[in-house]
């Protein structure tokens, strides 16, 4: 099986994400990794800005949203890619640890 690993968690990592998955289904595995488990629709922002809505309302929390459309998520900060063993070296948890994870 196809394995796809995203390497962030905003609007320019999250959109091939999805796209991807909706358009191969079940013949790859995707996996996301973001240092943090939470992400903000910034577009929106402006309005957190100027007071109109709160910065809550546009937390998207990847942990419970990747898997919900068949995307595994890891909450990790990326230290090294070795594109030669084709490898992503991260911390799980942005703290913890090292793994080494398949491109």
């Amino acid at each position: 099986m196809t394995k796809v690993l995203v390497i962030g968690g905003r609007f320019g990592a999250l959109t091939p994400a999805y796209t991807l998955k909706r358009l191969v289904g079940s013949k790859a595995d995707i996996k996301l990794i973001n240092e943090s488990k939470y992400s903000w629709l910034r577009l929106d922002m402006p309005h957190v800005s100027i007071g109109v809505k709160d910065v809550e309302e546009w937390k998207l929390d990847l942990s419970k949203a990747l898997p919900q459309k068949g995307i595994e998520f890891e909450e990790g900060k990326i230290t090294k890619i070795d594109a030669e063993n084709n490898k992503v070296i991260y911390r799980e948890g942005g703290l913890r640890g090292r793994k080494a994870s398949p491109l």
